[in-house]
């Protein structure tokens, strides 16, 4: 059920070109029955290639160009070596009309001229070339005109067999206009031969994206000029084999011949009286009766010249007969004639009487095979040799004729044989390989749902080639596909992180509230100084290097575990009002290592709370000063975490307006003040940053007043 499927699919593709095709054929052939049953000079046999170019593109053109003139074969055996002009006829056809002009004037014009000089002037040449000019009484005249002028047959047969074509052309193109302007142009489209092996797609998109390629060598380049070269490697090839084996099979049977004429010849001679002919130096009637089969025999042997019977001895050849395809004696009976070159090879054969092999020569670019009988009398001695030359006359001229016939028929099945590789590789390599990378090309991954998005939209091509391709269409899927799970899990972790940290956030915080050593408000209030101030860095390129959206995330989410350590800290001394005695403070600044020790057990028992890592930092440093006064280690400058750096700054200002948040003069003092530390207890560049953003600091704490 599968394949049958299969089947119908490809049928449904193809049938409405092949039904086009068959129609083609039939007005081409019904063009030239026409033609000839009104023995007009007329051809007609080309409007079905035009009009199956102009709808179906190159191939099925091609096709009913070449088997039109296959057919044609029957009605003129001459037919078939016109395909190759028949095709270009084909070929120019699309290629003007894929320019855009397929119904301006400018293209007809353009068309009638191509087909008047594909048919007029390249026909006309192989109309010469094959000697195949028809004199008719439509033409007569105008070959009669010019030999009148002085010109040569020939050139008045060439212009008045032009004169034609272009009648015969417009005439078909004519026809083809009518039958194609009846054709709805919505139509247009079901008539191209598709051999889709995926969902079919529109090509313009895949043409544009070849012209726009960064690679001089596509793989529609590649492919075509892979199967234009082998085609053509083929054509030589089989052009070379063919004339040589044509070349062997003319000499061959020619020799053939002259080895069965020369033993015809042979029977035709009484041995027995070779000696008298040859003593007496006279003919009587039996030397005149064979000397007349002789001549009967080289007049009905194509290409026999010469028969001639020679005695050979040691002073040379002796001659019995000797005559030419003109019937005439060239020498006397008895008369020696000096060894010619060609006998010395085989010299000592001719005084012993043996066979003689056929000897073939070249001269002024003919072929001259002579093969040579012995004659002997009735004792059984070799008396004399019967040689007979086959001479092959303009054989250049005839190996031309026959390899021009045979190119012209080759040129265009050759043309067929591109024309179907290039259809082929498209369908099943380029097109597939080209929508894969407009598919790749348009991909998005900005987010999970683009990601879905990209795996719906390469999942529609289903491409189904069956072979390698294929299975890189379905690799590339898999990816897609994975690379979309994989996302949608990784976000999945990220919202757990997130609110793992968020989670971690409020049971610190409750903490927090309930050992009392900090107002939960004011570390929520402080908490959004640090966020306001690390954003103000970005927008201001502080710490570009190490500081981005990722880092401030983490920190703003660790700021409020800053004091986490005091939990360690007894609550007698958190509470204790009054002095601290100088041992009290020394235990309460504890407090830092505590809080570090706290985090790096909590990262430890959970590996995917890397953010913590901040709170550590800050937890362990939000004491140290800038200038290195600060402890429990007495970093100096930026060897102190940032994070560490911004909350120590929003812990000063935050203690400098407690209880002060609705007074600007306050305000005014606190950023004084801290302006003041820059350089010494805080980073200058937090400080810069802190103090830019006042507004939105000052909104926090007033804010804040009524949280407290």
């Amino acid at each position: 059920m599968e394949k049958r499927g299969k089947r119908n699919k490809y049928w449904e593709q193809v049938k409405i070109p092949v039904v086009m095709i068959l129609v083609a054929i039939f007005i081409n052939l019904g063009g030239k029955l026409v033609a000839l049953n009104l023995n007009i000079p007329l051809y007609l046999d080309t409007a079905g290639t035009i009009l199956c170019a102009l709808l179906c593109g190159y191939l099925p053109s091609i096709f009913v160009a070449l088997v039109t003139n296959f057919i044609s074969m029957v009605m003129n055996e001459k037919s078939i070596y016109y395909d190759a002009i028949n095709i270009l006829i084909a070929l120019s056809t699309v290629f003007i009309t894929r320019s855009g002009m397929k119904k301006s004037i400018k293209s007809h014009m353009v068309l009638i001229a191509t087909y008047t000089f594909l048919g007029g002037i390249c026909g006309g040449l192989i109309s010469i070339f094959l000697n195949n000019m028809s004199v008719n009484v439509y033409n007569s005249f105008i070959i009669n005109y010019f030999q009148s002028k002085g010109m040569p047959f020939e050139t008045g047969w060439y212009i008045s067999n032009l004169f034609y074509e272009l009648i015969d052309k417009t005439i078909s193109f004519s026809i083809v206009l009518l039958i194609f302007n009846l054709v709805p142009q919505r139509l247009y489209y079901k008539f191209a031969l598709c051999l889709w092996l995926q969902r079919p797609m529109p090509l313009q998109p895949i043409i544009d994206y070849e012209k726009t390629k960064m690679f001089k060598s596509t793989i529609r380049k590649k492919t075509v000029s892979v199967i234009i070269l082998f085609s053509t490697f083929i054509a030589i090839v089989s052009v070379f084999i063919y004339m040589t084996l044509f070349e062997g099979y003319l000499v061959n049977n020619n020799t053939e011949l002259a080895i069965n004429t020369s033993k015809v010849a042979s029977l035709l001679i009484d041995g027995d009286k070779v000696e008298d002919y040859l003593d007496s130096i006279s003919k009587d009637n039996d030397y005149y009766r064979t000397e007349e089969d002789l001549i009967s025999l080289i007049d009905n042997t194509s290409n026999c010249k010469y028969i001639y019977v020679y005695q050979f001895k040691s002073d040379g050849c002796h001659v019995v007969f000797d005559l030419d395809s003109q019937t005439e004696t060239t020498q006397t009976l008895g008369s020696v004639v000096t060894f010619d070159p060609n006998f010395l090879p085989n010299i000592n054969d001719f005084l012993n009487g043996d066979e003689i092999e056929p000897v073939l020569s070249k001269v002024s670019g003919n072929y001259t095979i002579t093969a040579y009988s012995p004659i002997y009398d009735s004792n059984g001695k070799c008396v004399s040799y019967v040689a007979v030359d086959i001479v092959l006359e303009n054989y250049p001229k005839q190996i031309m004729i026959y390899f021009s016939r045979y190119l012209s028929v080759f040129i265009g099945i050759v043309i067929f044989f591109i024309s179907f590789g290039i259809w082929i590789s498209n369908y099943n390599i380029v097109i597939p390989i080209d929508s894969m990378t407009l598919r790749l090309n348009s991909f998005e991954y900005k987010d999970e749902y683009d990601r879905q998005q990209n795996v719906e939209k390469f999942k529609k091509l289903d491409i189904k080639t069956g072979d390698e391709i294929q299975g890189l269409y379905e690799n590339i899927l898999s990816l897609a596909k994975e690379n979309a799970k994989y996302s949608m899990e990784n976000k999945m972790k990220m919202e757990n992180i997130e609110l793992a940290k968020e989670n971690m956030a409020i049971i610190l915080t409750t903490i927090i509230k309930y050992r009392n050593y900090s107002s939960v408000e004011r570390v929520e209030t402080r908490k959004r100084y640090v966020e306001i101030v690390l954003n103000k860095m970005l927008e201001l390129g502080y710490y570009k290097d190490i500081l981005n959206k990722s880092l401030v995330n983490d920190i703003v989410i660790c700021s409020p575990y800053f004091n986490i350590g005091k939990i360690g800290i007894p609550e007698d001394i958190l509470s204790k009002e009054g002095n601290l005695s100088q041992l009290e403070e020394e235990f309460i600044k504890t407090h830092t290592v505590i809080g570090y020790n706290i985090m790096s057990e909590i990262m430890e028992k959970l590996p995917d709370a890397s953010f913590l890592a901040e709170a550590k930092n800050i937890t362990h440093y939000h004491h140290e000063n800038w200038d290195g006064s600060g402890y429990p280690d007495g970093l100096k400058a930026e060897k102190i975490p940032i994070s560490a750096r911004v909350m120590a700054v929003a812990i000063y200002y935050d203690k400098l307006i407690i209880g002060h948040e609705s007074e600007d003069l306050e305000f005014h003092k606190a950023f004084f003040e801290l302006n003041r530390q820059a350089s010494h207890m805080f980073d200058p560049l937090v400080v810069d940053a802190f103090i830019q953003a006042k507004e939105d600091i000052i909104q926090v704490s007033k804010e804040s007043v009524d949280k407290t």
